[in-house]
């Protein structure tokens, strides 16, 4: 009987170490707001809490002159470098319009439709594509593909 109740106890205390999905959803979704607020205020520090210690971060287009499809990556350290170094008086706000979150155990993806705002003018939109992976610090973005156009685009 003491070796059921300790094999229960033990079980249990497993169970509530791993967050609920829907809770999992939440931390996902506020980890992914603080990267774009701190986009928004300019704070590197706030975006890099968000991060893994390796990140891709591409964006697929569509090219205007030629028609075709192009990928372009971009290294993490010169997105953080572009934020940091933008002068106050720019704002760079992407509002996300909606969250498609899916988790299985470790790793995450989260797509989220978006309209970017240059100070309050409208640059452009797309559909950015999130992956997560759940760290013994939590849920760190690992990758960041977006996608960029003027036209069709979602109203806020």
């Amino acid at each position: 009987m003491k070796l059921f109740g300790i094999i229960l106890l033990t079980g249990l205390s497993f169970f509530n170490s791993i967050p609920a999905p829907a809770q999992q959803q939440v931390e996902i979704q506020e980890l992914i707001e603080t990267f774009f607020e701190g986009m928004r205020l300019g704070d590197t520090s706030m975006i890099s809490n968000t991060l893994s210690d390796h990140v891709e971060l591409k964006s697929i287009y569509t090219d205007s002159k030629s028609g075709k499809t192009k990928l372009v990556e971009e290294e993490m350290n010169n997105f953080i470098k572009s934020i940091s170094s933008k002068p106050d008086s720019v704002v760079y706000d992407e509002r996300l319009l909606s969250f498609d979150i899916k988790i299985d155990g470790p790793m995450a993806i989260a797509w989220t439709p978006y309209r970017f705002y240059l100070n309050e003018k409208f640059s452009h939109c797309g559909v950015n594509v999130f992956t997560l992976a759940h760290y013994s610090v939590g849920w760190r973005i690992v990758s960041i593909t977006d996608t960029r156009r003027r036209a069709d685009c979602e109203p806020d």
